[in-house]
């Protein structure tokens, strides 16, 4: 449980400097002249850090996806024609050179 504890406290402490960082939360100070009274504001902007979210959703998924297009694209160029023969193979098993005539 103490273990637990500590791992949701590294999280709240991660996301909450993250947050700072990436201008999410912003902190500021007033100090009434008249009665030394400080006033502390935090601030959230969740249009920020929703900006942010889809950015990333943006550079990651296509970058995921465009490897697997790539590799689909790889097999499609060293795919054995229907018949199992390689396409410069004839049927007797030498190959034909398509450049010599």
């Amino acid at each position: 449980m103490k273990r637990l504890l500590v791992i949701l406290a590294v999280l709240v402490v991660v996301s909450v400097s993250l947050g700072f960082y990436r201008g999410w939360f912003t902190m500021s100070t007033d100090t009434a002249l008249d009665n030394n009274k400080v006033e502390v504001n935090l601030t959230v902007d969740p249009d920020k850090a929703q900006e942010d979210a889809e950015e990333l959703r943006d550079n990651v998924v296509p970058d995921s996806l465009e490897s697997t297009d790539e590799s689909t694209s790889d097999a499609e160029s060293t795919a054995v024609p229907s018949d199992g023969s390689p396409e410069n193979e004839s049927t007797d098993g030498t190959r034909e050179d398509n450049d010599n005539q």
